[in-house]
């Protein structure tokens, strides 16, 4: 739209291509809570995005381009981003200096969309799975990554979370006991087979409050174990 509030025509060359299949609607003005919205929600259809030209599909080419990328640049610094999610943490340690160049998640969508703009290689992968954190340590030790980092879901322990979940427990949508709660000690597994030289684990501050103050202490307990000097601190 331009500043004169019309629309301006694209080439249809320069506009993404939609997939037909149209997501899933919430009809009746009700969000996918059980609240109720003044207006009537829809989700529209997905966008497809093509992967990265330097995304890796094999374990092969992913030491090929980090091989690469050390003889382009002795000093760069390799890091994996796990549940990264579309890509936010991803693009944060880029900027930092690092080359994000694994990354794991287990929801489709945002793992298509982390693959089309990130180089490496990039998992629909459930990391509450003991092979796959197996095989996830096996490629990481494969590269020699510098860095692993990650943020575990913080659904099970953010106010916002908790209370959608409380919704869906009592009307017998969901378990009890939100399997997500336990992917920190994933995350700390990956750690201790691969020993990376840094770790970065990020989370929201509830999980440092109250009753999940013992998850805090435990990551900073066997961190220390490992051998890491820990700093915890709030952004």
């Amino acid at each position: 739209m331009t500043t004169d509030g019309t629309v301006q025509e694209q080439d249809e060359d320069t506009v993404p291509q939609v997939d037909s299949v149209d997501g899933p609607s919430t009809e009746g003005g009700r969000a996918p809570s059980g609240r109720s919205l003044p207006y009537k929600t829809v989700r529209g259809p997905f966008v497809r995005l093509a992967p990265h030209k330097d995304a890796c599909d094999s374990l092969e080419q992913l030491v090929s381009l980090a091989e690469r990328l050390r003889r382009e640049n002795p000093e760069v610094r390799l890091a994996a981003d796990l549940f990264s999610g579309a890509g936010g943490l991803s693009l944060g340690l880029d900027k930092a200096g690092f080359k994000t160049v694994v990354a794991v998640d287990h929801y489709p969508e945002a793992v298509e969309t982390h693959r089309h703009h990130f180089a490496g290689m990039t998992c629909d992968w459930d990391l509450g799975d003991v092979k796959r954190i197996e095989e996830l340590a096996a490629v990481l030790k494969a590269i020699k990554v510098d860095l692993i980092a990650g943020g575990p879901p913080c659904q099970p322990f953010s106010k916002a979370g908790r209370s959608g979940i409380r919704h869906h427990v009592r009307n017998g949508l969901r378990d009890p006991h939100d399997q997500r709660r336990d992917l920190w000690r994933s995350f700390l597994e990956v750690i201790r087979l691969v020993r990376p030289s840094s770790v970065l684990m990020e989370n929201v501050p509830d999980m440092a409050l109250d009753r999940e103050m013992f998850i805090i202490r435990a990551i900073v307990e066997e961190l220390e174990g490992l051998g890491y000097s820990v700093e915890e601190r709030v952004v």
